[in-house]
């Protein structure tokens, strides 16, 4: 999570491209796939679950994908609605999932 941060960081102040983000989400994901039966054991306390999904009419999950695996670093259960999601769709995900946090990328 510390090296997404800083990685994060350099961006947003223009000093690393979407290359370095996406070899960083890449090796984080390496990292979670290890740990991911820890964190589904339920010796980890969850923080809470998190909707994810982008929009209708965005085809792109490279940022989706980014921010769920930060996410689930985090402590959150993800659910991923993937990509082009109607509306009606994340209504759905709010009515099963009440309290959950809501993730909406636009195009």
């Amino acid at each position: 999570m510390r090296g997404m941060d800083m990685v994060g960081k350099a961006f947003s102040e223009n000093k690393a491209a979407v290359t370095n983000l996406v070899i960083s989400a890449a090796a984080m994901n390496a990292v979670l796939k290890h740990i991911k039966p820890f964190l589904e054991s339920g010796e980890v306390k969850r923080k809470g679950k998190f909707v994810i999904g982008t929009v209708s009419g965005d085809l792109h999950d490279i940022g989706k994908n980014l921010v769920s695996m930060i996410v689930t670093g985090g402590g959150f259960e993800v659910i991923d609605l993937g990509v082009d999601v109607p509306t009606g769709k994340f209504l759905s995900a709010l009515a099963e999932h009440p309290g959950c946090i809501v993730g909406f990328l636009p195009c």
